[in-house]
């Protein structure tokens, strides 16, 4: 959600392709964004589509299979695609709701 309202405010984090270094969980198993100093306002943000391109790497499918997450790789692409297109909340709010 917080990376839907960055795309929203047309804000870019840009370090979303290892968001491991850029997220945290809190204490009740919310994820939490972290470390903004290279944000920059875009007409385009990324944040959703660097996103879903980090979970549908090769070594993230791996860890996500072990914890049963299955994600379909083209299915991500589409709505990637989709989403670029349209900025449309409704896409991801969807795909959450379906994991």
């Amino acid at each position: 959600m917080q990376l839907l309202k960055l795309d929203e405010l047309k804000i870019n984090k840009f370090e979303l392709t290892n968001p491991y270094k850029h997220i945290i969980i809190d204490k009740n198993d919310c994820p939490v964004l972290i470390d903004f100093e290279r944000c920059r306002f875009t007409e385009q943000p990324k944040n959703i589509t660097q996103f879903l391109q980090y979970i549908s790497s090769n070594n993230i499918k791996k860890l996500l299979q072990k914890k049963n997450i299955i994600l379909n790789k083209d299915k991500i692409k589409e709505l990637s695609r989709e989403y670029k297109n349209s900025y449309d909340k409704k896409l991801i709010n969807d795909f959450i709701g379906n994991l």
